[in-house]
């Protein structure tokens, strides 16, 4: 039987856990499980899909807000919130390269987190349309409540309150989440949390892939060029950081 792959590709810090559960519930629901397969691959060397890209892929990309994905990769490795650190962390870089390879992908399903958590059963039944599921609007109701962020939320929760030595980032294969992986899912937290030079240097590098996922800029044109200038050094030394580790196949790197 020839295999079909799903390819779970939204960046880090995006939903790409909780799509590929919800996909994987889909393609089990409509005795789809057998004849595909479902990964996850926050970029395009992941060794993961490295393994099946010349295979047959669809793909479903999930955009979060690049600004609230940075300020949750701070919060959960407990970084330091300074310019220099922002302007050096991988993900965002990592984001904007894997999304010029993502997206130039026929059989893509493009969404984001705020529109799929604003209506999951709308996206699980187009998301089975996607994938050629063939699924009730029943079906859809129950997928979309099992996956429902404050259920799987709660969950998560429960299950690492009985283990209190484990660490924000460990992750337990039994409910496949780290322990620190859902932080209040509050959108737009980084006009709290971030600098405006902070930002107007994320919407410096970043602006393409903003407007592309249709979200807004917040800073003028001047304070962003001048953010790029001033964190130009410092995102050239995290990326020359990045290929270092990643050559030596660690696949998050911060």
């Amino acid at each position: 039987m020839d295999i079909e792959y799903v390819v779970c590709c939204a960046p880090r810090r995006s939903g790409s856990s909780l799509v590929h559960n919800i996909v994987e519930d889909i393609l089990e629901s409509s005795g789809l499980s057998e004849s595909h397969q479902v990964l996850k691959a926050h970029h395009p060397t992941a060794p993961a899909y490295l393994a099946v890209r010349e295979l047959p892929c669809r793909y479903v990309y999930v955009a979060r807000d690049i600004r609230d994905v940075i300020v949750s990769d701070i919060t959960l490795h407990d970084l330091s919130n300074t310019f220099p650190r922002v302007a050096a962390m991988s993900v965002l870089p990592e984001s904007l390269r894997s999304y010029r390879y993502w997206n130039q992908k026929d059989d893509l399903y493009k969404t984001t987190y705020d529109s799929l958590l604003a209506d999951l059963p709308g996206h699980v039944k187009a998301l089975a349309d996607f994938l050629g599921a063939d699924l009730t609007d029943a079906q859809a109701e129950e997928i979309a409540a099992r996956h429902s962020e404050r259920k799987v939320r709660s969950e998560v929760a429960s299950h690492y309150a009985k283990k209190p030595t484990a660490q924000a980032t460990d992750i337990d294969s039994e409910v496949g989440f780290r322990k620190g992986h859902f932080q209040g899912g509050k959108t737009g937290k980084w006009m709290e949390e971030l600098s405006p030079l902070q930002i107007a240097f994320i919407e410096f590098y970043g602006r393409s892939w903003l407007l592309d996922n249709r979200f807004s800029l917040s800073q003028s044109k001047g304070r962003r060029l001048l953010a790029g200038i001033l964190g130009a050094p410092f995102m050239l030394a995290g990326r020359i950081v990045v290929k270092a580790k990643l050559a030596l196949g660690q696949a998050e790197v911060h």
